[in-house]
C-alpha cells in the first residue's frame, strides 16, 4: 500500500491536470502499491472531490420533516441537495454513496450477499461495503461507518482509489472508491449481509465472465474501470470479465 496521506481520507488540490496521487503529491499516475499505475479518467473518476458548500435551506427541495437526508449530488461529485431515503429510491437521483473493498494479506477479495430486507438490489452478491452517504457527510467518514456496520471491520487505513460514476434505470451513484487490507475477523451484520466468503482474483475474474454472476451493477462498473486503468492486480480481471 502506499504511504498514508497527512490527513488520511482527505483529497488534497489537484494539480493543474486535475490529477493526484495517492501520497498528496501532483503527477500523471495513481500510485497505488508503490507502483505508478495510469491515472483513472474524469468520467470514471474523480480524485479530488470536494462537497459544496452547504446548501441553503430553500435549496433542498425535496426536505419535508425530519428524515433522515440522503446526499445528492452532481456528475462531478459535489454535494447540491438532500433527500430522504425513499424518495432517492423512488425518483432514481444521482446521490453520493461509498464502496470499500475489502482484502486481505494474500491478495484475496472479500464477497458477500446482500440481505433480502436492502432497498436496492436485495440478495445479490457485491465485492464492496458501503452505502449511501448522508447529507453533510465526509466520504472517508461514511465509508468507515459502513464498513464496520456491513462486516463489523474498524481501525484499518482506508487507501483511497478514486471515485465511480454509475447510472442505470434502478440507481445513479457516485462512489467514493477505498480499500482496506485486512486479516481480521469479519461479522455480518444480519440486516445488511447473510453470506460471504474470500476469493481470488483469478476466481472472481471468472466469475465476471459468467452472465449469471448475480453481482451488483454498480461494483461490476468499478471494477472494470479499475481494472482498465491497471490499478494494482485489478488489472487482471479485465481479460475475462467484460
Amino acid at each position: 500500500m502506499a504511504d498514508q496521506p497527512a490527513c488520511a481520507g482527505q483529497p488534497r488540490p489537484a494539480g493543474d491536470d486535475g490529477r493526484l496521487d495517492r501520497g498528496g503529491r501532483t503527477g500523471s499516475g495513481v500510485r497505488h502499491g508503490g507502483d505508478v499505475s495510469p491515472p483513472l479518467r474524469p468520467r470514471d473518476a474523480h480524485l479530488a472531490v470536494r462537497l459544496a458548500p452547504d446548501v441553503p435551506q430553500e435549496r433542498r427541495r425535496y426536505v419535508t420533516g425530519h428524515e433522515e437526508l440522503v446526499s445528492l449530488v452532481d456528475r462531478a461529485g459535489r454535494e447540491v441537495d438532500a433527500a430522504p431515503r425513499p424518495v432517492v429510491r423512488r425518483d432514481n437521483l444521482l446521490h453520493a454513496a461509498t464502496a470499500v473493498l475489502v482484502r486481505d494479506p494474500g491478495g484475496r477479495i472479500y464477497r458477500h450477499r446482500r440481505s433480502l430486507d436492502k432497498d436496492w438490489a436485495p440478495g445479490m452478491w457485491d465485492l464492496a461495503a458501503g452505502g449511501v452517504m448522508r447529507f453533510g457527510e465526509v466520504p472517508q467518514e461514511a465509508a468507515g461507518r459502513e464498513l464496520a456496520e456491513e462486516l463489523g471491520i474498524s481501525g484499518p487505513y482506508l487507501q483511497p482509489l478514486g471515485s465511480s460514476l454509475f447510472e442505470d434505470d434502478t440507481t445513479r451513484c457516485f462512489e467514493h472508491v477505498y480499500e482496506v487490507v485486512w486479516d481480521g475477523p469479519i461479522t455480518h451484520q444480519p440486516e445488511e449481509v447473510i453470506d460471504g466468503g474470500w476469493l481470488r482474483m483469478t476466481e472472481l475474474a471468472r466469475l465476471l465472465a459468467r452472465p449469471d454472476h448475480d453481482v451488483v451493477p454498480d461494483t461490476v462498473h468499478l471494477l472494470r474501470h479499475l481494472a482498465r486503468a491497471g490499478v494494482s492486480d485489478y488489472g487482471t480481471l479485465s481479460a475475462r470479465s467484460e
